[in-house]
């Protein structure tokens, strides 16, 4: 969780130093050399299905990259985020929130979140998988997110599960959660196996993620 301010501008100056948002401007500035860079919030139903379907390609060849398990590799689970997002819009009073960066008309990163009273719950973060990546444009992207959003009026971001360099860095606080589930016949003995199954396969990726990271390899080396 991630607790943000009346003024963004002021906090973002607080919490970094001098040479961080040195190297943020830097990278801005790199990246539009190559074209207009924006970051914007969308608003009709079809530029959320764009963005919607951005972020799930976007995420797919990310998982292929780190020959992880593709989360929305079955169709019905891609066509399940799409209804998701078409039934929230025409519901009049929508919740769901996607957010992109891009490059003209090249989306270098997307959120997909769900708001709730004055916290934002951030659901899919996406980047693109290309050169332009060395510029950091999922940073500056969250850093743009985070100013629309405290101009929404929002005072909380929940960032969700996960050790992401990102979250453990801009996290203020977090949130312990637990899910009970109870069986009540046979059948809902079969379901709940299942998915107890998924959930142990989750958090093994999730672990086999931590263990990529850089300082922990270096733990498990020197022990």
């Amino acid at each position: 969780l991630m607790a943000l301010e009346d003024d963004w501008n002021a906090q973002y100056e607080r919490i970094t130093s001098s040479k961080s948002r040195s190297n943020d401007r830097r990278k801005r500035r790199q990246i539009e050399e190559h074209g207009t860079l924006t970051c914007r919030k969308a608003e009709s139903l079809d530029e959320k299905q764009q963005v919607m379907a951005e972020i799930i390609k976007q995420k797919e060849i990310k998982f292929i990259e780190m020959d992880e398990l593709d989360q929305f590799e079955e169709q019905h689970i891609r066509d399940f985020y799409h209804k998701l997002i078409e039934l929230d819009h025409n519901s009049g009073n929508p919740s769901y929130q996607l957010y992109g960066m891009f490059l003209d008309d090249l989306m270098l990163g997307g959120v997909m979140g769900s708001r709730v009273g004055t916290t934002f719950h951030g659901m899919i973060f996406s980047r693109i998988v290309a050169d332009i990546a060395r510029y950091s444009p999922g940073r500056l992207m969250m850093l743009d997110v985070n100013e629309m959003l405290v101009s929404e009026g929002v005072k909380m971001h929940n960032f969700g599960t996960g050790f992401f360099e990102y979250k453990q860095k801009w996290c203020t606080g977090e949130e312990q959660r637990q899910h009970v589930i109870k069986a009540l016949n046979f059948k809902g003995e079969i379901f709940l196996k299942l998915l107890r199954a998924a959930a142990m396969l989750k958090r093994f990726l999730k672990e086999r993620q931590l263990q990529r990271h850089p300082v922990i390899g270096k733990l498990r080396t020197a022990f």
